[in-house]
């Protein structure tokens, strides 16, 4: 740890919570798309990383995990602060060295291994398959350095000759290249659907153009990274499939980038026996099909989208349907959601609304991130959208949004989440003070784990309220105070976009807790579906 503070190009911070601390590592790779080195002391501290471990294994964010550990004689021994250490990351490390303890004098050889070993582990981070690093380092007593006697870093330290690997990508050969430009070339009524992470493999120009040349609808998950960078993209797709999916056409080709989407109601029709194809296009080759209907895989990047956009084949009723679709569906949204009653999913519908360019918004799991892909319109500006969505989990959520928030510290922050989410994280919040982050925290308050009143398990009491509701009665205002961070009850509308208007680039860190009761909330939320079927009605009613 002293000799990453003592390096004057490496930026420090330090955290009291192990497990707040790697979440907050995980949101700064997130922001940058870069390796972040996250350090710890021996024992359960290692162990403590292992949520975010996992969530950085399967998001594929590149992660340096080094953790200190006792010499080799003291495992197994009952020595103090003792564990297990070696490969504890198991298969969600992409690569676990396990070093030899440090020496007084060690040879060119070792200090030569040590350094390439050093550029191997940044390198192997970053790959084609970006992920975890674990380097696990024993160290014997006495651990404190002696500073007048350690030579200078340039002298004791041999420059590695290998250099790190850049971001490695493929070129696909020419069968796959062919196999993919026939399919578009013989398939006018294709769908493309953008899940999570698309654009960290197909940057937004390529996707857009190639969706117009070939007039193909583009469903954008929320965390796509595409949703909010076109006004023309299908976002209501959760809306439209949940109240009429009978009414969909079936596509003869679906294309799928980045991971498996959000909306249930769009995996369900995507797991349905109407597309003919579906095909995934992953350059890192990493798998995102649950129902297993892919027909096809191509392990490629957006030069293949590029070389196909030449092709113009242009669409008939599939583009025209959803086009038809999405605006009467965003009518009634709009109209529901700026006039009607006040609930969980109309305070979502408001964030969009009034975060400023390249603003960046974290959502927390759960029923949020949900909320986002029902109710977060596209508004015209550019917004940058995050969640932990490789394992989906409820920790370290607030840290983080915060990592993110810290990395990209000219944009204003705001994190959605719920309160069994934020309960879970609260620890993170030490780091507002600490580092003098500004964060505005939207904390959507139901009292407890609302999203299991859409789950048959709802009508099984009174089990459902103790196991599954779990009511908690928590006054999260105490929360603010401790940490010092202000509070606002928004219990209106008016006073929700006034508390975010007055949060949003003020330089100071605000919590808006909205409280809300769940079984009207999902009340609500089912006459805004009928309504929506009620327009697709007559929708499908009139001629093309």
């Amino acid at each position: 740890m002293l000799a990453f503070a003592r390096q004057p190009d490496i930026e420090v911070s330090s955290h009291l919570d192990e497990r707040s601390a790697s979440f907050f590592a995980l949101g700064m790779s997130l922001a940058q798309d870069r390796p972040v080195a996250l350090l710890c002391t021996s024992g359960t501290a290692a162990a403590n990383f292992y949520p975010a471990v996992v969530e950085a294994n399967l998001a594929r964010v590149p992660l340096l995990v080094i953790t200190a550990d006792r010499p080799p004689e003291l495992r197994h021994s009952g020595a103090n602060q003792t564990i297990e250490q070696v490969k504890l990351y198991g298969d969600h490390a992409l690569w676990s060295i396990d070093c030899a303890p440090p020496e007084a004098q060690p040879s060119q050889l070792a200090l030569r291994q040590l350094a390439t070993l050093a550029a191997r582990c940044l390198a192997q981070t970053k790959g084609l398959r970006k992920g975890v690093v674990h380097v696990n380092m024993p160290f014997r007593k006495p651990l404190e350095p002696d500073m007048e006697d350690t030579p200078a870093l340039t002298d004791a330290w041999p420059v590695s000759r290998v250099s790190p690997v850049p971001t490695s990508s493929l070129e696909p050969d020419e069968a796959d290249s062919d196999f993919f430009h026939d399919l578009v070339r013989e398939h006018s009524n294709g769908l493309i659907v953008c899940g999570p992470g698309s654009a960290r493999d197909f940057p937004a120009d390529s996707v857009f153009e190639f969706a117009r040349a070939v007039g193909w609808p583009l469903i954008c998950d929320p965390m796509s990274g595409l949703r909010y960078e076109d006004a023309d993209v299908v976002a209501c797709a959760d809306t439209i499939l949940a109240a009429r999916p009978e009414h969909a056409p079936a596509p003869d080709l679906v294309l799928r980038l980045g991971a498996v989407p959000t909306s249930a109601a769009l995996n369900a029709w995507l797991d349905s026996d109407g597309p003919e194809h579906q095909i995934q296009l992953s350059p890192s080759g990493t798998w995102a099909d649950d129902s297993h209907r892919t027909t096809g895989f191509v392990q490629a990047g957006h030069s293949l989208l590029e070389t196909a956009s030449a092709m113009h084949s242009r669409s008939t009723g599939q583009a025209t349907w959803w086009c038809r679709a999405e605006k009467a569906a965003r009518k009634v949204l709009r109209h529901y959601l700026n006039e009607g009653h006040w609930f969980d999913g109309a305070a979502v519908a408001e964030l969009p609304k009034h975060l400023p360019k390249s603003a960046t918004l974290f959502v927390g799991n759960s029923l949020p991130v949900r909320l986002l892909d029902q109710f977060g319109l596209p508004q015209g500006s550019s917004l940058h959208v995050f969640a932990n969505r490789g394992a989906s989990g409820i920790d370290g959520n607030i840290s983080t949004a915060l990592g993110l928030g810290h990395t990209r510290a000219r944009h204003p922050l705001v994190a959605l989440v719920g309160d069994i989410t934020f309960y879970h994280d609260m620890n993170g919040l030490l780091a507002i003070r600490r580092l003098g982050l500004a964060a505005t925290i939207v904390l959507l308050n139901n009292n407890g784990g609302g999203i299991f009143r859409r789950l048959p398990v709802h009508a099984l009491e009174p089990e459902f309220t103790d196991l599954f509701l779990t009511p908690h009665g928590l006054e999260f205002s105490h929360a603010a105070r401790l940490y010092g961070i202000g509070h606002i009850l928004a219990d209106s509308r008016k006073v929700f976009q006034t508390a975010l208007t007055e949060s949003i680039g003020s330089g100071k860190s605000t919590i808006i807790e909205v409280p809300t009761d769940s079984l009207e909330d999902l009340r609500q939320r089912d006459r805004l579906m009928e309504a929506v079927g009620v327009d697709l009605d007559r929708l499908q009613a009139e001629p093309i």
